[in-house]
């Protein structure tokens, strides 16, 4: 099957959809607009359903048997089930049937036991890099993992991040090891020999298609808790504001690529599990993060999609940026691309009449004029510009 171009998998694609698709957009409907489209595409009316139950402070049992009533375990499946797993830990109050129940505690065991699995060969690997004194961070389903020990995680593997200038060294003592590996631009994936499962990934980038990653992974080993994380002393551990951030730009790139459906639906209940965790949770750390990478619009979506089901709203801070950017995101890739199309229409060799030379001329001389940098580069004016077009209200 074909993997969707990049050029889909950006934020600015839909932005630019959005009013393609619409005679008149208003651009503060962006955010919705797409965040519609996701919520469409990925959650059905059983996940909501699932989502109100996990986040309902007080439950009744009537509540919980009329929900199992309508909710089919056997179709919804294992990654779901793990969710309402989850949900029964967290309400030992509340009764279960002699169907459901055992089925329940069989789901917790099966991922217990598979992340124990995970969990000896990251101990394994990592405890060479210790050895050679190679420092690294935890992150993803790993670091979660850690924070919250009770509740096992879906880890197709662990995640950690090596600092650049021992990368190399990393890699080759992993290599040595004997496990097998895909190397990609930010990461090698190690496999194990006998089934080919991953079991760990060790990046030097985090894989955000974003800029200043390098400066980024700075501040996450400066921010960081050095813990015992598995068994290993000394492990970076990402403080819960950058864990945000990397969850907020994880949920968008799984919304973008539809890398991991199931990815999602936990991103929902991990966003508020890593809100509760400080009393000052401080979301400048997570603004300075996206400003940093030039992501506020991809957080500002991860953001808004988020809110659609968590209880406690999270501060939607990028509207200003995500504001700004789609106006010139969409100057640039709706009227200036639609005017360059028009003045290429038309080679000058083939001009045949007056009416062709005017017609060059014109669209030629808007397109030059309006690519020019103090409008394309202008908020102000490419949104006086579209709204004389008609293009936004």
């Amino acid at each position: 099957m074909k993997s969707m171009p990049y050029w889909k998998r950006n934020i600015e694609f839909y932005i630019n959809r959005t009013f393609v698709e619409s005679e008149n957009a208003d651009i503060e409907s962006i955010e919705g607009s797409i965040v519609e489209h996701f919520r469409n595409k990925y959650i059905t009316e059983s996940d909501k359903k699932l989502l109100n139950l996990f986040f309902k402070k007080d439950v009744l049992q009537e509540e919980l048997d009329k929900f199992l009533e309508e909710w089919d375990i056997e179709r919804e499946g294992g990654h779901k089930a793990l969710m309402l797993s989850y949900f029964m830990k967290n309400h030992p109050e509340l009764s279960y049937s002699p169907y459901i129940k055992p089925r329940l505690d069989g789901i917790l065991k099966y991922y217990k036991f598979k992340n124990l699995n995970i969990l000896s060969h990251y101990k394994k690997i990592c405890t060479a890099l210790i050895s050679s004194n190679i420092n690294f961070l935890i992150m993803k389903g790993g670091a979660l993992r850690h924070y919250n020990p009770d509740f096992p995680r879906i880890m197709a593997d662990v995640d950690i991040l090596i600092k650049d200038k021992k990368y190399e060294k990393a890699k080759n003592i992993a290599i040595k090891m004997g496990y097998k590996y895909t190397e990609y631009w930010h990461s090698i994936d190690l496999y194990e020999t006998v089934s080919n499962n991953t079991v760990l990934d060790i990046h030097h980038k985090i894989d955000l298609q974003a800029k200043n990653e390098v400066s980024l992974n700075r501040d996450l080993f400066n921010r960081a808790n050095r813990e015992k994380v598995f068994g290993i002393e000394g492990v970076y551990v990402p403080c819960p504001e950058d864990m945000m951030f990397l969850l907020l730009s994880n949920l968008n790139k799984n919304l973008m690529r539809n890398t991991s459906y199931h990815s999602i639906l936990y991103s929902i209940i991990d966003s508020m599990y890593l809100f509760n965790l400080k009393s000052d949770f401080d979301w400048n750390i997570v603004r300075e993060n996206a400003i940093k990478t030039k992501t506020e619009s991809q957080v500002a979506v991860a953001i808004k999609f988020l809110n659609e089901y968590v209880p406690i709203k999270l501060p939607e801070m990028f509207s200003d940026e995500f504001y700004d950017k789609s106006i010139l995101s969409v100057y640039d890739g709706v009227f200036v691309d639609k005017l360059r199309e028009e003045s290429r229409s038309l080679k000058f060799n083939n001009i045949k009449s007056l009416s062709d030379l005017v017609y060059y001329v014109s669209f030629r001389l808007k397109y030059i004029l309006y690519r020019r940098k103090f409008i394309s580069k202008n908020v102000k004016f490419a949104k006086k510009i579209l709204e004389k077009q008609g293009i936004i209200k």
